[in-house]
This record gives C-alpha cells, sequence and structure tokens, in this order.
C-alpha cells in the first residue's frame, strides 16, 4: 500500500513538472504558414521593406534562466540597406495580435534618475551602428548618435516597470539585448528583444516601423506573422 502510495506520488510530481516546463517554455511562437521561412533556421522568418532586412527568430533562451515564463524573447537581425539612417527604439517595435492586442518590447535598463551599470562585454553583434546617447553609460566602449535622439521617459516610465517583482533582468540577458540606436546605411545589428509575454493569442505578427534617424519620418513596416504551435 505505501508503494503504491509513493508511485502515485512520483507521478503526481513529474506530471506536475512536465506541465510547469511546457507552461513556462514559449517555443511555441512559430512562422505562420504565410511567413517567408529561413533556410537552415528553426522557427525564422524574414521581410525586406524598403531595402531593411529583418530575420527574427523564436528559439529557446541560452541561459540557465527560464526567462519565457515571463517574456518573449526574440533574436532579431537587421541589415539597413535602405540609403538612410535607421532608427531603433523599442517602442517601434511590438508583437500584436489579431484581436489587436498589442505585447511591447520591454527596456531593459531605467535611464533617468538612477546610475546604470555598464555592459563592458556587450554579446549582441553590430556594423555601423550608433548607440542612443542616453546608453553611453551603459555602452562605453559603442560610439553614441552624434545627433539628436530624445530620450522617450514616458515609454521607459510604463513599461520598465514590467520588471518590478521579478528577478529579471539577469546580466546575460542586458549583454544579449538590442539596444536603442541609428543602423547606418550598410549597418547591420543581430541581438535579442524581450517582449510582454504573450498570452491568450492565437497568432501575432512581429512589426517594425521604419524611421528615418534625422527627420523623424517613418518609411515602412516590418510585419513577420507568427503562430503559437
Amino acid at each position: 500500500m505505501k508503494r503504491l502510495q509513493r508511485s502515485v506520488w512520483l507521478m503526481t510530481i513529474f506530471a506536475a513538472s512536465v506541465g510547469w516546463f511546457q507552461s513556462g517554455c514559449t517555443r511555441n511562437l512559430k512562422p505562420a504558414p504565410e511567413a517567408h521561412r529561413v533556410a537552415g533556421m528553426k522557427n525564422a522568418a524574414k521581410m525586406t521593406v524598403q531595402g531593411v532586412y529583418m530575420v527574427a527568430q523564436s528559439q529557446p533562451w541560452p541561459g540557465r534562466w527560464r526567462i519565457e515564463q515571463h517574456v518573449t524573447p526574440l533574436r532579431v537581425v537587421i541589415e539597413n540597406n535602405s540609403g538612410q539612417p535607421l532608427c531603433l527604439r523599442y517602442e517601434a517595435f511590438s508583437l500584436v495580435g489579431d484581436e489587436g492586442k498589442r505585447f511591447a518590447a520591454l527596456p531593459l535598463n531605467a535611464i533617468e534618475g538612477v546610475t546604470v551599470e555598464s555592459i563592458e562585454t556587450p554579446r549582441f553583434r553590430h556594423r555601423h551602428f550608433y548607440v542612443a546617447p542616453y546608453y553611453s553609460d551603459v555602452y562605453p566602449d559603442i560610439t553614441p548618435y552624434p545627433h539628436r535622439f530624445p530620450y522617450d521617459p514616458f515609454y521607459y516610465e510604463r513599461y520598465h516597470t514590467y520588471w518590478s517583482g521579478i528577478s529579471l533582468p539577469t546580466p546575460l540577458m542586458r549583454e544579449k539585448a538590442l539596444p536603442e540606436g541609428v543602423i547606418e546605411t550598410e549597418g547591420r545589428v543581430e541581438g535579442w528583444l524581450y517582449f510582454e509575454r504573450v498570452k491568450r493569442v492565437t497568432r501575432v505578427s512581429l512589426r517594425m516601423f521604419l524611421v528615418n534617424a534625422e527627420t523623424g519620418e517613418e518609411f515602412g513596416e516590418i510585419r513577420i506573422p507568427y503562430v503559437k504551435e
């Protein structure tokens, strides 16, 4: 009888752990059937608009923390061949459900009114890229954009509070994060974006508004559709 009770107890624990793992893992985002897939890259899709090429990949987070329980991470590659400086701001990115529900890209660093910790060894890749001027202390070895690039306190105040009460972001998340800044023409960046956790939707589109960093004019929008497995 005791052996039977112990077996039932072990099966219950195992089932609970499996359910926890499945609910926490967001590898369930994959490119929709109509998306343009990338050969040789699992769960990756691409799109080119006005000379801006983006690849977005939904893959397991490489760190030891299961951050997918709190956020939806996406690895992105952006190449700028538009002939104009491309502005990268978190507010330009979002995951939007077919019903209109929006999941915002989250800033990892609180900038205004606090002392930010510098990232001495960033793990995102970049070429012909300037970091936003207010990130100059965070990325001391990356040249800041020399022209006007105003800080948006409203966006940061609204979405940086997402991290309150959870033990994120981790140092690895900050090192791999794609920072705000400007990609010059023929430039390229590769890093991670972290969105509010996608839930209660069956389809989302990764959206990126293309904005000229000098003029502030929008010149296109990239949309890559995803579905939940």
